[in-house]
């Protein structure tokens, strides 16, 4: 019996669309009436961002509004440590994802606000924004030619 388990684990999916390629990505995508997160092609194929900086991106926009997002906390869910989610959190701040901003409670306590939005203008996946220099302006001749 559980060699039949073993051997149905390892068969192809049956129904699954195969591809006019042979290599490559195939999407089997199922019905998800709850429980799902929508994240833009901009963040997801961000060439310019580390796939931790992506993935706690995603994570970050899965939680629910008020949601603890800072170091410590975000370092106790996944295994890479503080230093690299830190880093990433830099990326994100650097390319307008998160913002940090600091506030002082009437109390006096400091605490840590955290928006999450993508930028205003998302750069295309896979380019890096670059300012272009000015357009040259095309020399007139001399003398015009006849």
């Amino acid at each position: 019996m559980a060699v039949s388990k073993l051997i149905d684990a390892l068969l192809p999916r049956q129904g699954v669309r195969r591809n006019a390629t042979h290599s490559g990505v195939t999407h089997v995508r199922e019905y998800q009436p709850d429980r799902y997160t929508v994240v833009g092609n901009h963040l997801a194929q961000h060439r310019g961002l580390s796939a931790t900086a992506i993935g706690i991106a995603v994570h970050i926009l899965s939680l629910p509004e008020g949601a603890r997002v800072d170091i410590r906390s975000l370092a106790e869910r996944f295994p890479e440590g503080r230093a690299r989610i830190a880093c990433a959190l830099r990326e994100l701040e650097e390319r307008g994802y998160v913002e940090r901003v600091r506030e002082r409670l009437p109390s006096g306590q400091m605490i840590t606000r955290t928006p999450s939005t993508p930028p205003r203008s998302p750069e295309p996946a896979g380019r890096e924004s670059r300012k272009r220099p000015p357009p040259q302006q095309l020399r007139q001749p001399r003398h015009p030619r006849r």
